[in-house]
């Protein structure tokens, strides 16, 4: 059997050589604010991320068919850190801290807050098959508080209940949402929990992730992934009715998880990231040592490109933002970049 100092030394050794291959690079770092969030299409990309008093940096990448690409920072007028953001073509929802549930109108330009979400939730996520139907998940980080669900229906919003919410442990965090359809979406948050929504109710399953913290969660038609961790990784991957253990090992925590094409990446501590090898089934893990921060989300398409952003992101002051990127796409760093 191999000692630990041996699977120590296999370990770096592979995380070396997978760092030379790798083309990944920093667009920007030390940046005021971390960044929670990215999230749409290479032509329209959303940054999003932590308010240091001036308001919540929210970053818009645009161009032309992947071209003569800039970043727009928006002002939201509001305060505020905001954890996640989805676009549509004419608004973009975004959330986060003290309720944060906003409205982007695109034709207007203009930023709305939706009255009623208390101001000790956190909303951590937000998905919508489409903008008739909106999902945004959450709780209170008190001690005392418990996990938030609301939803948008027909432009109302409205807290949601049943009986699977009003039951759950006290101090249950819902952290992501995401799904394939208005009736196939996951749930999943503090202590492994994963709740699948079937169009009539949420149905819990058993994630085999115990204590340890599901973050994010990304459903696709072959079944959904959902990544986390307890100090280290933790990757479950849905199969049929079950949940199957993909952890990679001697990993930290992991925090997102993204598709592109037939590819499928996640983001995690320390600097680390993930890509899943279809035909070894088993993530290929990689240090590179652009940064010691954290990457929180990750985001790819079918042309190969990738994005990786974070910061400082485990304690207030919610600071030294990153933003990495590899792939064919000429990307010009955001403004500000030192």
């Amino acid at each position: 059997m191999a000692t630990a100092r041996q699977l120590l030394i296999s370990f770096m050794i592979l995380s070396l050589c997978a760092a030379c291959e790798s083309e990944l690079s920093l667009l920007t770092s030390g940046q005021a604010e971390a960044f929670f969030s990215v999230q749409g299409e290479m032509d329209d990309l959303w940054v999003v991320g932590a308010d240091q008093g001036s308001g919540p940096v929210v970053l818009q990448l645009q161009g032309e068919q992947g071209r003569n690409l800039s970043w727009t920072r928006h002002d939201t007028g509001h305060s505020g850190d905001i954890w996640w953001v989805q676009p549509f073509e004419q608004e973009v929802i975004l959330v986060g801290s003290d309720g944060l549930i906003l409205e982007y109108d695109r034709s207007s330009n203009s930023f709305q807050r939706i009255n009623g979400p208390a101001a000790e939730i956190t909303f951590f996520g937000v998905w919508g098959a489409d903008s008739s139907d909106l999902w945004v998940v959450g709780g209170s980080l008190g001690a005392d508080g418990n996990g938030s669900v609301w939803r948008r229906q027909d432009g109302q919003w409205a807290e949601h209940n049943e009986a699977v919410l009003t039951e759950a442990e006290s101090g249950t965090l819902y952290f992501k949402v995401d799904g394939t359809a208005a009736d196939d979406l996951w749930i999943v948050g503090s202590r492994g929990i994963a709740m699948h929504w079937d169009g009539t109710r949420l149905n819990p399953t058993e994630t085999g992730a115990g204590s340890a913290s599901l973050f994010t969660v990304k459903a696709r038609a072959e079944g959904a992934v959902a990544v986390g961790g307890l100090g280290l990784a933790t990757i479950v991957h849905r199969h049929g009715d079950s949940w199957v253990d993909y952890s990679p090992s001697f990993q930290p925590q992991v925090n997102g998880v993204c598709t592109g094409g037939n590819q499928l990446y996640a983001a995690g501590a320390q600097g680390s990231w993930h890509h899943f090898d279809p035909e070894a089934e088993a993530w290929t893990s990689t240090m590179e040592l652009l940064t010691l921060q954290d990457y929180h989300a990750c985001w790819a398409d079918a042309d190969g490109n990738l994005m990786m952003v974070g910061g400082h992101i485990s304690a207030n002051p919610f600071n030294e933002g990153v933003i990495a990127f590899m792939g064919p796409t000429n990307v010009p760093p955001p403004p500000g970049t030192p």
